[in-house]
């Protein structure tokens, strides 16, 4: 019992304690039928002798700023782009997570009833980026808005693209649990900001400009500048490789307790673990630039100056030194505490917290579930949520049974889901099993 009291009071302290941002996971944490549910916590599984997960797909989209709707304006019938409405809504400081997760295969093999042995491949993308509310305001209507003032205009990246192959194990003993995955992981590109220091002022005097910087970009393999007449971009050049130069390893641990028939907690730490990158370059920009009597972002989007004059402004701004660097990046760890009661042997009702830190941030994410049962072939589930510092997102899931082939579908959004245009917040996990 006194175990039982401090999980719970571990769970309430955290669940106050930190806002809500960035990828957050929570429908299929609920979903132990699945072997899926393992990618939130590796001690979940199936007892199946032999499971097989084909092909699927995972995506997660979050902004805290406007929807693409957002964007249009409705002016005697006709759609036009204004993002002026669109920057109105932004925040001070402002975040855009976009995350796409794509299985290849799967494989766990019950060995016994107490062990279970698996292996999962699959490539994994990881996109945030911070950014002021004025960087998109003087891209918008230039600087001119903004005499007399100093802007903080530069953003803050993290990308990051890998695939990864997972070796784990479960096991159980009496009332306890424990899984476990050991992944090797293989880099397929890197873009990070170190320093992300850049202010614009627009003095009244004479229209003079001055631009700060202590800005500087880390990459490996995604990205290449040799002036800004010569920036090569190059997402996919290592996509087609099983494995690349770049690489490291990850863990990810879990835990389940059987409190008696119908009490289950669970808790996991997912994604611990880095890459090292070969070749990794950094481009630094740091210095004071001044110009008289330029409106910067009209005179470099104008159609009449030459576009060889725009890259030679540019160049002269940022005047980024080149280096050759070591390079490390960790993964976004994802802390899991949850919880499922059997109400009955068709319903049960549970709830989990997700405490997630990626390079840029630390957020948090809660959510209530309730799965029912409807037919021996058709399970349905409906979780809420307090996700990316709203507490509107009510998700769906669900699960199909047809004899060796479990379909399944989540979503943590439903608005999101059937209405893309006009959410913040878009996520998806579906996909077919083979089961035997």
């Amino acid at each position: 019992m006194k175990f039982i009291y401090i999980y719970l009071s571990l769970f309430l302290i955290l669940f106050v304690g930190l806002p809500t941002k960035a990828q957050q996971e929570l429908g299929t944490h609920f979903m132990t039928d699945i072997w899926q549910s393992t990618h939130t916590n590796p001690a979940f599984v199936t007892k199946k002798k032999w499971t097989v997960a084909l092909p699927s797909l995972y995506y997660d989209f979050t902004h805290n700023g406007g929807t693409i709707n957002d964007i249009y304006t409705t002016k005697n019938g006709q759609n036009s782009i204004d993002f002026g409405n669109f920057i109105d809504l932004l925040d001070p400081q402002n975040e855009l997570n976009a995350h796409l997760n794509i299985p290849i295969l799967g494989l766990a093999y019950q060995v016994n009833d107490n062990l279970n042995i698996n292996i999962g491949y699959q490539t994994r993308f990881q996109t945030s980026i911070n950014y002021p509310k004025e960087l998109a305001g003087v891209l918008w209507y230039g600087n001119a808005n903004y005499i007399g003032e100093t802007i903080e205009i530069g953003p803050q990246l993290d990308l990051l693209s890998y695939n990864e192959l997972a070796i784990g194990a479960t096991y159980q003993h009496n009332k306890w649990t424990i899984g476990g995955k050991l992944k090797y992981l293989s880099g397929n590109g890197t873009i990070t900001t170190d320093e992300h220091y850049a202010s614009l002022f627009t003095s009244d005097d004479v229209y003079q400009l001055t631009l700060e910087t202590d800005y500087s970009i880390r990459t490996s393999d995604f990205i290449e500048i040799n002036g800004f007449d010569d920036v090569n971009l190059s997402f996919d050049r290592n996509l087609g490789s099983v494995f690349s130069k770049h690489s490291g390893f990850g863990l990810d641990l879990g835990l389940r307790y059987q409190v008696n028939d119908k009490l289950e907690l669970n808790a996991s730490v997912m994604d611990l673990g880095s890459i090292n990158w070969d070749n990794a370059r950094s481009y630094h920009s740091q210095g004071q630039t001044e110009y008289d009597g330029v409106d910067v972002t009209n005179y470099l989007l104008s159609d009449t100056v030459e576009f060889e004059l725009k890259l030679d402004t540019l160049e002269e701004i940022f005047a980024f030194e080149e280096s050759q660097i070591s390079l490390s990046t960790r993964l976004t760890e994802r802390y899991f505490l949850g919880a499922n009661y059997k109400i009955n042997e068709k319903l049960t009702v549970g709830g989990v917290y997700l405490l997630q830190r990626s390079p840029l941030s630390t957020t948090s994410a809660f959510s209530l579930s309730a799965r029912m049962q409807i037919l021996k072939m058709l399970t349905l589930g409906v979780n809420y949520s307090s996700r990316n510092e709203q507490f509107d997102n009510l998700g769906l899931n669900l699960l199909v049974q047809l004899g060796p082939v479990q379909l399944y579908a989540m979503t943590d959004q439903v608005l999101g889901a059937f209405v893309p245009n006009n959410s913040t917040n878009l996520n998806l996990r579906t996909g077919l099993n083979l089961q035997f």
